[in-house]
C-alpha cells in the first residue's frame, strides 16, 4: 500500500496546475481522435452507399437482354388499347422463337402450353 506521503506527493502532482493542463489537453486530444474517427466511419458508409447507388443505376444500362425483334414482352396489366391488338401467331413462329431447343405444345388448340423439353430453362441456348 501507500504510505501517506506518497499520497500526499501524488495530490501534488495532480493538483497542480501542470497536471489540469496536461489532462485537459490529454481530454481535447482523446475527443479529437474520437471525431475523426467517426468522421471517417461515416465518409466510408457514405462512400459505399454512393458506390453501391451508382452501381444500381448505371449498371442495368450496360448490361440489358436483348429480345428478338418477332418476340413482344407485355408488361403490366395491357391497357384497353392493347387488348384488341393481340397477335395470334403459328406454331412455327412460335418455336422459331426458341432456336436450338427441345420443345412442345401439350393440351387442346387453344389452350395450348408450351413447355421446354430440355433441361436449359426458357432461356439457355446450347
Amino acid at each position: 500500500m501507500n504510505s501517506p506521503e506518497h499520497e500526499k506527493l501524488w495530490r501534488e502532482i495532480l493538483d497542480s496546475g501542470e497536471a489540469a493542463d496536461f489532462r485537459d489537453a490529454s481530454l481535447a486530444r482523446g475527443l479529437a481522435f474520437l471525431r475523426r474517427r467517426r468522421l471517417r466511419r461515416r465518409l466510408a458508409e457514405t462512400s459505399v452507399l454512393a458506390a453501391l447507388l451508382a452501381a444500381a443505376v448505371f449498371w442495368p444500362a450496360r448490361h440489358r437482354i436483348s429480345v428478338p425483334p418477332t418476340a413482344k414482352l407485355a408488361l403490366g396489366a395491357p391497357s384497353r388499347a392493347e387488348i384488341g391488338r393481340v397477335e395470334v401467331i403459328s406454331d412455327e413462329q412460335l418455336f422459331a422463337l426458341f432456336p436450338h431447343r427441345a420443345l412442345a405444345l401439350i393440351g387442346p388448340r387453344g389452350q395450348q402450353q408450351l413447355v421446354f423439353l430440355d433441361k436449359g430453362g426458357a432461356g439457355a441456348e446450347r
